[in-house]
């Protein structure tokens, strides 16, 4: 019993020997999945794209000319309306009290207007008759006019009371839509408060950004492609407008306006834009994302791949933008570079190349 107990126990160490003597295969490696993009020359890489929106070529913030409680608002965002319509109302309670005050006090100075030319013609006749002196007389008419002067002043100030009675109802200054709402029902507004935004009708332009980097690019007049993303594969003339003259203070950015020089009833206010300038570069550039780029010493370089191997190449930068880089030198039309990714790979590795 105790030899058939030694010899299992011999033969579990001999199988527990054998199984430590044998080494694991090694984890296959898959190759490294990387984005691509063909390299193109010319035309297609010379245009550089900017984002823009739809804007009204005239946009206004109206706001009531005296101050008070917004009694009424009769628009919404996108109501269309017409000239001298009717959009918002204040409580016209406190301007139509100060109206009557003003409308009492100009009756009573009409009173004393009259009173004096009676005076007056009373005196001209007691003058004529050698009853009154010449001293009096002069007297009565200096006071007539003086009331003359009080009632066109009383007339004056009826007249304004009158006005800001009427500045508590706002009215379209022009056909148009309206683009915002700033001011809701039961808020006090100050004189000049904008109320609501009003984007007139006519003219559309496309608002676009450009940094520091670009605004070179760009002078008033020149000519330029518009595309809209609600019309895809229609591409429409435009002409730069107006260039800001200094450089937002959050964004560092210049506000470009670019006018339509054709007539397209399919865009509408607020729709999204592009906007395509050709950058004037030679045929033999080409654009790549900045995420392609790779920093050999001090060399600009990119991964070209090849037989299914990345290759590091050198190459020369005619341009860093903010959407892409141009590449003046260094690659062929038809090759393929890693465009995402390119910060880990190795010289020679092998990668599955997926296709932007």
């Amino acid at each position: 019993m105790k030899s058939r107990i030694v010899w299992i126990a011999v033969l579990g160490f001999a199988v527990v020997l054998s199984g430590c003597g044998r080494q694991a295969d090694p984890p296959k490696v898959e190759p490294r999945f990387v984005l691509t993009e063909t390299v193109r020359l010319g035309a297609t890489a010379a245009v550089s794209q900017f984002a823009g929106e739809v804007r009204a070529r005239h946009e206004v913030a109206l706001a009531f000319r005296v101050g008070g409680k917004l009694a009424m608002r009769g628009v919404e965002v996108g109501d269309t309306v017409q000239s001298g319509q009717v959009l918002a109302q204040l409580d016209p309670a406190d301007l139509r009290q100060n109206q009557q005050g003003i409308e009492a006090d100009l009756a009573a100075v009409a009173a004393e207007l009259r009173l004096a030319r009676l005076e007056v013609e009373r005196h001209r006749t007691l003058k004529a008759s050698g009853f009154v002196s010449q001293a009096a007389l002069d007297g009565k008419e200096t006071g007539l006019r003086a009331a003359e002067e009080k009632h066109t002043a009383a007339q004056s100030r009826a007249g304004l009371a009158r006005n800001q009675l009427a500045y508590a109802m706002l009215r379209a200054d022009a056909a148009g839509v309206i683009a915002q709402i700033l001011a809701e029902p039961g808020q006090v507004l100050a004189a000049g408060q904008p109320v609501v935004r009003l984007a007139h009708s006519g003219e559309k332009e496309v608002a676009i950004s450009v940094g520091e980097g670009r605004i070179g690019e760009f002078a008033p007049g020149r000519t330029v492609r518009i595309r809209f993303w609600a019309l895809p594969g229609k591409a429409f003339a435009g002409r730069v407008r107006e260039i800001a003259p200094q450089a937002d203070a959050l964004t560092r950015t210049f506000a470009v306006r670019v006018s339509l020089t054709e007539s397209v009833p399919q865009v509408r206010l607020g729709m999204s834009a592009e906007v395509g300038l050709d950058s004037g570069s030679s045929g033999t550039s080409a654009l790549l994302p900045a995420t392609a780029m790779f920093q050999k010493g001090r060399q600009p370089a990119v991964w070209v791949l090849k037989e299914g191997r990345v290759h590091l190449r050198p190459v020369e930068v005619a341009q860093w933008r903010e959407d892409a880089v141009e590449i003046r030198a260094g690659l062929q039309a038809g090759e393929v570079v890693v465009s995402a990714g390119a910060n880990k790979l190795v010289e020679g590795e092998a990668v599955t190349p997926v296709v932007r």
